[in-house]
């Protein structure tokens, strides 16, 4: 937010000078408000402008995820000062995970403190359906966790605020604060890592549902007769498009003795295959790759159409390893999307890569802590 002085401020948001000047002294006190270089290019008397003041405190965001934990460390402003990555693997029990992430917030809690900064609070991204209201996973199909109440698991042992929210709607936030629907009021973030979710804005604010748990789209079934998915219903969206189903569908070409690069990749061991390793023999031209890629194009194109005509979005954005494969995903799902459109949404919505990347969510979870200080300061600090 660039510097704006009282006199602004008064103008901009309709109240007297003195009530403003008021306001901004209670701020001020408090630290999180700051006085910049005087404003010389202007007509009369010369203003001293205001801006947030960087040092009045810091969030820390951490992402939970299948086979990796993820933490980042924002000042007041939206700065990153820290990032921590752990990978994790199935064989850890969620003892071990929470232990993993409670240690790395412990690093940041320490390391902001060590330079002044008070703790404002901790955002959580998880996989799965998450009641932000009650602070709690209710159940995360692909790591098996169930009723965790993880936002009073890390209130007990950090003694701040704790914000606990879905994944895909910390992507969402991070990428409208900073990436690249910045500014944009209606976009649908789509999230792609062991599942598929999404995160919904609609006038600039995340769509949540009633309960928290909007933004399942990976459950839309879109074949009746299709695969049979983890919830129990076939033709599930998510059996079509997830980076997993995508390689085991690889895998079952392989497995028919056709000739592949992948072959050589993965050796005696095709379960050890990986949906990077697709893209990037994708990338250098292996048929079977290409082949995988192009299907999960079409079936991507025909979900999000979906979400087109309901939602109406100006920009879907794709995460994780949708975002990670764009150059050769993208056109495929345009090229089916024009040849299906029959009305004006489609024609008008764009799609486009991430462009935070796997720090989208960590940093959607640190901005829920910001955005919330932002709203009611005075209050957050009691």
């Amino acid at each position: 937010m660039a510097p704006i002085s009282r006199a602004d401020l008064s103008t901009n948001i309709g109240l007297n000078r003195s009530t403003i000047s008021s306001i901004i002294q209670q701020l001020m006190d408090l630290h999180f408000v700051q006085e910049t270089r005087l404003q010389e290019d202007r007509i009369g008397r010369p203003a001293m402008p205001l801006e947030l003041n960087p040092h009045a405190g810091f969030a820390i965001g951490l992402e939970i995820n299948v086979d990796y934990v993820t933490s980042i460390m924002f000042d007041f402003c939206g700065n990153s000062h820290r990032k921590l990555h752990q990978a994790t693997n199935g064989r850890m029990n969620q003892h071990e995970v929470l232990m993993i992430a409670i240690q790395m917030t412990s690093e940041l809690c320490e390391f902001g403190r060590d330079r002044g900064y008070p703790l404002f609070g901790i955002g959580i991204g998880l996989p799965g359906l998450v009641d932000p209201y009650q602070g709690k996973l209710v159940f995360a199909q692909n790591i098996g966790w169930r009723n965790l109440e993880i936002g009073k698991i890390f209130f007990t042992q950090f003694n701040v605020p704790i914000l606990v929210e879905n994944e895909a709607n910390c992507c969402a936030l991070a990428e409208f604060r900073y990436g690249t629907a910045k500014e944009l009021s209606d976009f649908i973030y789509l999230s792609s890592n062991a599942g598929v979710g999404a995160g919904i804005l609609i006038n600039g604010e995340l769509f949540r549902g009633s309960e928290g748990f909007a933004g399942e789209i990976g459950h839309m079934v879109i074949n009746e007769e299709g695969n049979l998915c983890s919830c129990g219903r076939k033709g599930c969206w998510e059996t079509y498009v997830a980076p997993q189903e995508v390689v085991k569908g690889v895998q079952q070409e392989l497995s028919k003795g056709v000739e592949s690069r992948l072959n050589e990749i993965a050796g005696d061991n095709r379960e050890s295959l990986t949906f990077q390793q697709v893209v990037d023999a994708a990338h250098e031209g292996d048929t079977i790759a290409q082949k995988a890629i192009l299907d999960l194009g079409s079936h991507l194109g025909t979900g999000i159409l979906n979400l087109v005509h309901i939602f109406n979005p100006a920009q879907i954005v794709l995460g994780g390893a949708f975002g990670e494969s764009n150059n050769l995903l993208i056109p495929q799902i345009k090229t089916l999307m024009e040849e299906l459109v029959r009305v004006r949404p489609a024609r008008t919505v764009s799609i486009v890569p991430s462009s935070l990347g796997l720090d989208a969510c960590m940093m959607g979870a640190a901005t829920l802590v910001i955005d919330q200080v932002v709203r009611d300061p005075l209050n957050w600090l009691h």
